[in-house]
């Protein structure tokens, strides 16, 4: 019988190495970036698309439907 006993690290979302609440006094000299990086992005295969992506992704990558939470669908980047 499989063990039902919860994971000691909580799993995060795609892209995330860490999740903080956001703070005031912590966080009080945040800013936006004025340029757009995706370097984290850049060893993924494969991401999440919601439907109204469709359109511009397909032109460039194959979009993926694969099993597991229904209705997830993805772009695959070729290697």
């Amino acid at each position: 019988m499989a063990s039902t006993a919860p994971s000691a690290q909580p799993r995060l979302p795609l892209f995330y190495n860490s999740l903080v609440p956001l703070s005031p006094a912590l966080h009080r000299n945040l800013t936006l970036a004025d340029e757009l990086s995706i370097d984290f992005a850049r060893t993924a295969h494969a991401v999440p698309l919601t439907v109204e992506e469709f359109v511009i992704a397909q032109r460039y990558y194959p979009i993926v439907f694969a099993p597991g939470d229904p209705g997830t669908a993805g772009a695959a980047r070729p290697g």
